[in-house]
């Protein structure tokens, strides 16, 4: 079983990318930057992901490089979310569990994390939702930064106070950042002392894009072939 040290150590930034598509995963993990992958429901559908081949995509990820994969549960009430959590758990047991910020949702990441594995609340929009993950012994929690932005809040400020919020409980919980729209707030966030960010299909395509290194290593290659 995935222990939570596993997800845990140095305060290096850990990247992870949140898309299914293993034809984007390989390539990305064989670069030796990304510690694991991140998923949803909506990700998984879109992957074209189902029950019966899940625990085969589970497998081709993890042999393709990814330390850990955090797969989130679904479910109307408690007794749901438990089923389904249990079932993504046992489908193997490297697998980290992600569960929605809800009532139901923060009784179970708190029975959860009580056992030593794994487990984040996503969709975290507020200081208080961490302040109360914290409360509830919870490692993990996701906040989405660009949609924080898209309600016309400062994203990176809400995410400022919630490392705040850490820090002055001397909480052990750590943020995983989601909703990264651009390159630099990679940057921004490091600055924060965030750990943990986790990086969609769009900045993921481009971050290794950058001019300015471009145009330099295509001068350095025409000079070592004296072209």
């Amino acid at each position: 079983m995935v222990e939570r040290e596993d997800v845990e150590g140095s305060r290096r930034m850990k990247l992870y990318i949140d898309t299914a598509d293993l034809e984007l995963i390989r390539p990305l993990m064989a670069t030796g930057l990304f510690t694991g992958i991140t998923t949803n429901p909506t990700i998984i559908r879109r992957a074209g992901i189902t029950a019966e081949n899940r625990a085969d995509w589970l497998a081709a990820a993890f042999d393709a490089g990814a330390e850990v994969i955090w797969q989130q549960t679904w479910g109307r009430d408690l007794d749901e979310l438990t089923r389904n959590a249990e079932w993504l758990m046992g489908l193997d047991e490297r697998v980290a569990l992600k569960v929605p910020a809800t009532r139901d949702g923060y009784a179970l990441a708190s029975r959860v994390s009580r056992t030593g594995h794994p487990v984040l609340l996503t969709a975290t929009y507020s200081p208080t939702q961490i302040a109360m993950a914290a409360a509830g012994d919870i490692p993990y929690c996701a906040p989405y930064l660009g949609r924080l932005n898209d309600t016309g809040a400062d994203g990176l400020g809400v995410i400022e106070k919630m490392q705040e919020v850490l820090l002055g409980t001397g909480a052990m919980t750590e943020l995983i950042v989601a909703s990264i729209r651009n390159l630099d707030d990679i940057a921004a966030l490091a600055a924060l002392g965030v750990g943990h960010v986790t990086l969609g299909e769009k900045v993921l395509r481009i971050m290794f894009d950058n001019e300015l290194t471009a145009d330099a290593i295509e001068v350095f290659t025409k000079d070592a072939y004296g072209e």
